[in-house]
């Protein structure tokens, strides 16, 4: 199957860059990390879907000094387990926000739920990735879940 993964500037309402991709062949994570590597991202904050939530690829955005939003899943279980003991220890400083939109013939309404991470998250995660002899993610600075 193929396809094309995109690297989008929203504001600008452009494509930056565009890889096409056959997926039986290349893994869309190594596609992620070319893309942000050839982009110029200082100062800019990255956001992906939980596709692009790999240690490699966010890590290649803080080496080009951004900063990244990212998307994740219970499929990485060291970190998500992380965030949701996380948001267990920290009730009182959680900050939250909501929205809610009419289109396309329903009504949605989202409710945001963030804050900063703690020592123990970054700690516990070091040590699993240590472990594993893995790359860890670098510069996690909040956790938000959306429900």
């Amino acid at each position: 199957m193929q396809g094309t993964v995109n690297a989008w500037a929203s504001k600008a309402g452009v494509a930056l860059a565009q890889k096409k991709v056959d997926f039986k062949e290349t893994c869309e994570i190594n596609v992620f990390k070319e893309l942000v590597g050839i982009l110029d991202v200082k100062n800019c904050i990255v956001t992906m879907d939980a596709a692009g939530c790999h240690a490699q690829t966010l890590n290649t955005v803080i080496a080009g000094e951004g900063d990244y939003c990212v998307g994740l899943k219970k499929n990485q279980k060291a970190i998500y387990r992380n965030a949701e003991a996380l948001f267990g220890r920290n009730e009182c400083d959680i900050d939250f926000f909501e929205t809610s939109n009419k289109g396309h013939g329903r009504e949605e309404t989202r409710k945001y739920f963030s804050l900063n991470v703690d020592k123990d998250f970054q700690y516990n995660l070091e040590n699993k990735w240590k472990k594993r002899k893995q790359e860890p993610f670098l510069n996690i600075k909040s956790v938000t879940k959306v429900i």
